[in-house]
C-alpha cells in the first residue's frame, strides 16, 4: 500500500481557509508531511475537503490529524468515479473522527476513484472551525 496523496499528481482543494491566508492556512498544507503547517477552514459549517489524485486508484485507508477542539464531524464521503463521471457519489464510509490531536485512522474500501470528498457537517469548535495537520488516503494506482 502506498501513500497516494504524497504523489506529486496529487492536488486538493477546501471549502474556506481562515482568514483567506492560503499561504499559512490553505489546502496544499493537508499534503505536507510537515505536521508545524495545517489547514485550517474559516467559520461555519459545513466545510469540505477534496483530493484530486488525477489518475485511477483503489483507496483502502484514509489517515486524518485534527487539531483537537477543531474536530470535522458528521463526516459525509464522497467520490469521483473512474469513466469520465462528473457527479459526486456519496459513499458509505465509517469515518467518524474523536475530538483528539492523534493520527486516526479510518478503513475506507474504494475502488476505481478519481477524486475524495470529506465534508464535515459540523465541528466540535462551537464556531465551526476544522483544522487538520495531516491527510492521508492509503491505497495502490490501478493500470
Amino acid at each position: 500500500m502506498d501513500s497516494l496523496s504524497d504523489d506529486a499528481r496529487t492536488t486538493c482543494r477546501a471549502s474556506s481557509t481562515l482568514d483567506r491566508n492560503k499561504k499559512l492556512y490553505g489546502a496544499h498544507n493537508l499534503l505536507s508531511t510537515d505536521l508545524s503547517t495545517c489547514w485550517n477552514s474559516a467559520q461555519g459549517s459545513p466545510q469540505q475537503v477534496q483530493l484530486l489524485f488525477n489518475r485511477v486508484v483503489d483507496i483502502s485507508t484514509l489517515r486524518i490529524m485534527f487539531q483537537g477542539g477543531f474536530v470535522g464531524q458528521d463526516v459525509q464521503v464522497h467520490v469521483k468515479k473512474a469513466g469520465g463521471s462528473v457527479q459526486w457519489e456519496e459513499v458509505d464510509a465509517d469515518v467518524d473522527p474523536e475530538d483528539s490531536n492523534d493520527l486516526q485512522e479510518f478503513s475506507c474500501k474504494l475502488q476505481q476513484v478519481e477524486a475524495i470528498a470529506l465534508n464535515f457537517q459540523r465541528s466540535t469548535d462551537f464556531y465551526g472551525r476544522v483544522v487538520i495537520y495531516r491527510l492521508e488516503v492509503r491505497g495502490t494506482e490501478t493500470a
